[in-house]
């Protein structure tokens, strides 16, 4: 399918503004313009275009015509008027289903776009969550350091009241022991002797 530019249809002062006109080609040409054989020319001896017509009165006649000076001429047989009904639907179902493409297309780029602005902020949910988590791992490494510190310090204290205690438990079972040999039943009583 060859196209060329301006070859969809005439431009009229409406489609160069931006708005295309209710008779405009509702389908991209299968070929130029000026890609016709036995070739029809104005009154000024210059090959014309080729376009298709589509008006309410003839749609789908094709027609050769030279805007700049109004020479036109016919090339198909009028239609039947349910040819007419027929190729109006159609136009109109075409263009229909163009507007409704085009309103679907800036949908779905604004939903393209959305979606962009949710995994961004999806990556930095993700990215604070990551962040969050590290914090916490954080605070219980430091909670579980202090508990270990003060674990160590009650350690470090019973040990101290260990050693102290363990020196006078061993002083007052050499004592209790001293005292059993003294009172023993078998024993002689010991004798002081004085000088």
């Amino acid at each position: 399918m060859e196209t060329t530019a301006g070859s969809s249809s005439s431009q009229s002062s409406m489609e160069r503004s931006g708005e295309r006109s209710p008779y405009s080609s509702p389908i991209t040409y299968r070929h130029p313009s000026y890609s016709y054989t036995s070739s029809i020319n104005c009154y000024c001896s210059q090959k014309t275009p080729r376009w298709i017509s589509w008006s309410n009165g003839n749609p789908g006649g094709g027609t050769i015509h030279a805007t700049n000076i109004g020479f036109w001429v016919w090339l198909d047989p009028k239609p039947i008027d349910h040819q007419i009904e027929i190729f109006v639907d159609l136009r109109d179902a075409v263009k229909a289903l163009h507007n409704k493409n085009k309103t679907l297309e800036l949908e779905k780029n604004e939903l393209s776009f959305l979606l962009d602005e949710a995994h961004v902020e999806n990556a930095k949910l993700v990215k604070e969550k990551k962040e969050a988590r590290a914090l916490v791992k954080e605070l219980e490494a430091k909670a579980l350091a202090k508990e270990l510190e003060a674990k160590l310090q009650l350690v470090a204290l019973f040990s101290k009241g260990a050693k102290a205690c363990c020196g006078s438990v061993i002083l007052l079972a050499m004592f209790l022991a001293l005292l059993v040999a003294m009172f023993s039943k078998g024993a002689k009583p010991l004798k002081l002797q004085l000088l």
